[in-house]
């Protein structure tokens, strides 16, 4: 996310990054620079994921952070996107948005710790 909102910043001729409750409104109002921005961003995001369920096989891959926040602008895109992909295998799973939104990299760096 800090590279995606940093390109925006940047394509946007801003002086600072914008923060992520900005960059949120700017996709909602329909800013053609963010969108095409996020749209090259999803593109990548999908193929991060394909590359991850190749390697692990998992049967969910939970997103969280800061692009968590950004659900609505993305999960239905993904999940159709992702099972297309792998229909051909007859290989079907679900991406979810963690409940713990920003916090979940700190909950799986502290259950680590009891490992």
């Amino acid at each position: 996310m800090k590279k995606l909102k940093q390109n925006v910043s940047r394509e946007l001729n801003l002086e600072e990054t914008i923060h992520g409750t900005t960059l949120k409104k700017l996709l909602l109002e329909g800013n053609a620079i963010a969108i095409k921005i996020f749209k090259e961003y999803k593109k990548d995001l999908v193929k991060g994921v394909i590359n991850v369920i190749n390697v692990y096989d998992p049967e969910v891959v939970s997103i969280g952070g800061s692009l968590s926040y950004f659900e609505e602008l993305f999960l239905d895109e993904l999940n159709v996107e992702i099972n297309n992909e792998f229909s051909k295998k007859n290989i079907g799973f679900e991406i979810k948005v963690t409940k713990l939104k920003n916090q979940a990299g700190l909950v799986g760096a502290a259950m680590l710790e009891t490992i």
